[in-house]
């Protein structure tokens, strides 16, 4: 088929080998591709794997899997989570907050205010969250690096 010039949806465009694959693009510019979504807890201090999983592919998949997977950790102190930009939005933010967790997600204030504030911002340790949480990359870069 030629789809030259037409607008890809996923009604348009289905797998032929794995109908739960879902059109996604990483963001602007970026083209869609048909894939999942695969997801990653990390614990901060020493880098290691918590917890993990894949999803269909969509706008709101990366926050339900974080929060779905924040929820399966037993704690009994408060702890915190980091996240980039992606994550920054009302209902993720409040969300963590309801269930007694501080998130340290970047801000994203391109175009619009954060969620995150300055009882967040404020402490030391916000800066080091950010820091720390792009070492999750790396584990998605060893395991595509072993493949």
């Amino acid at each position: 088929m030629d789809f030259h010039e037409e607008r890809r949806s996923n009604s348009t465009h289905v797998s032929t080998t794995d109908a739960d694959a879902r059109l996604f693009r990483k963001g602007q510019g970026h083209e869609a591709k048909l894939v999942y979504q695969g997801h990653v807890l990390m614990e901060n201090r020493h880098g290691l794997v918590v917890e993990g999983g894949v999803t269909r592919a969509s706008g709101y998949g990366e926050r339900a899997a974080a929060l779905e997977m924040q929820g399966h950790r037993a704690t009994a102190g408060r702890i915190t989570v980091g996240a980039d930009k992606g994550y920054d939005t009302r209902d993720f933010v409040e969300a963590l907050r309801l269930r007694q967790v501080t998130p340290q997600v970047a801000q994203n204030t391109a175009d619009r205010a954060s969620a995150i504030d300055a009882r967040t911002t404020r402490h030391a340790g916000y800066a080091v969250s950010q820091g720390t949480r792009k070492r999750v990359e790396e584990i998605f870069g060893h395991f595509f690096a072993s493949g």
